[in-house]
């Protein structure tokens, strides 16, 4: 019941964490949205998601 009791807590608390860490994320998102503007923050965002895609390729094809 002990061992139980410890699991369930530390469960809590992870997803505690979890739930701190998203609202962070997401006010930050909402933040830097509102300082940038809309159009800035997806050309922004969408360039993130292709320099991330490209990076992959080039690891990928510098392993193969």
């Amino acid at each position: 019941d002990k061992i139980i009791g410890w699991l369930n807590a530390r469960k809590e608390q992870f997803l505690m964490m979890c739930d701190d860490i998203h609202q962070m994320l997401t006010e930050g998102r909402e933040e830097l949205k509102d300082h940038l503007g809309v159009r800035t923050f997806q050309v922004l965002r969408g360039l993130v998601i292709a320099a991330f895609f490209f990076g992959v390729v080039a690891l990928m094809s510098e392993m193969f």
